[in-house]
């Protein structure tokens, strides 16, 4: 059970079984609201989109380090669920000495379209300012989303994207671009308000073009709802960006993608001074 004390907006985690009865009334309040939110738009107001965003931070123990890893959540779920959920631990088992900042950016930043601002100006930008120079962003079914998103319009700041399981647009989207032969034939036009699709998929398409832009990574099940979507992404990745094993849309399947990416090279050639550690 964890406990949350919160510094300014940042979570330090403790243990209390009151407060994880608390987080989990949070967590149910938080899926209702975003299903109604996107049925009904008027209720985003239930979604308080908050300034700065509320994160946890998670830093490596064993030496400073420039190098910070944005992890951005799923539409059920909360900043601290990755570090729940073996993530963290995984780094650390590998020996990714990196710091992690998980941020709450849940589905009431996206319907503002202020998803992208906040993450620049409360967690990318002030980074910049101080010891990181190479940023990640690792994004979870909306959390992947918004990982594109904040791509299309800032992508040459980052080192690196991780989508696992992203969700890539409705589906009127993705029959369109499915109709077209594939994201490589897809023309891009503006398909509806919120618009997401059209922007993601235009900027997986041209990056390609792009020498400076991110590295991309991406990993789903093949039993996950969104997986047709991600093998058409995955079309216009190279073979060894992309990973796919048996299982849904779920952390158990999430942790073992995870697991998957980091023993296949994530991070290991990028960290000055990484050491591996066979998971």
């Amino acid at each position: 059970m964890y406990h949350g004390i919160r510094v300014g907006t940042t979570l330090i985690e403790t243990a209390d079984d009151g407060v994880a009865m608390a987080k989990g009334f949070r967590r149910l309040y938080r899926s209702a609201a975003c299903r109604l939110a996107l049925r009904v738009p008027p209720a985003a107001t239930l979604l308080p989109a908050r300034s700065p965003l509320s994160s946890v931070w998670h830093v490596a123990p064993a030496r400073p380090g420039k190098d910070l890893i944005v992890m951005l959540p799923g539409i059920d779920d909360l900043a601290g669920d990755f570090a729940r959920n073996g993530f963290i631990a995984a780094l650390r088992r590998r020996g990714v000495d990196v710091d992690a900042v998980e941020v709450d950016t849940h589905l009431g930043y996206f319907l503002r379209r202020s998803l992208t601002e906040r993450i620049y100006r409360d967690v990318l930008a002030p980074a910049r300012l101080t010891k990181y120079e190479r940023l990640w962003l690792v994004g979870i079914s909306l959390g992947g989303l918004g990982s594109l998103l904040y791509a299309a319009e800032r992508g040459r700041e980052l080192a690196g994207i991780v989508l696992i399981a992203p969700f890539l647009g409705d589906a009127r989207a993705l029959r369109a671009i499915r109709r077209a032969g594939g994201p490589r034939a897809w023309d891009p036009q503006p398909l509806a308000a919120p618009d997401w699709a059209s922007t993601v998929w235009a900027w997986a398409e041209r990056r390609k073009e792009d020498p400076d832009g991110p590295e991309l990574w991406l990993a789903f099940g093949n039993q996950d709802p969104f997986a047709p979507a991600n093998r058409m992404l995955a079309e216009v990745l190279p073979d060894d960006r992309v990973f796919s094993l048996d299982g849904g849309h779920d952390w158990g399947s999430w942790r073992r993608l995870w697991e998957l990416m980091l023993g296949a090279g994530l991070f290991r050639e990028r960290v000055p001074g990484f050491r591996h550690r066979p998971g």
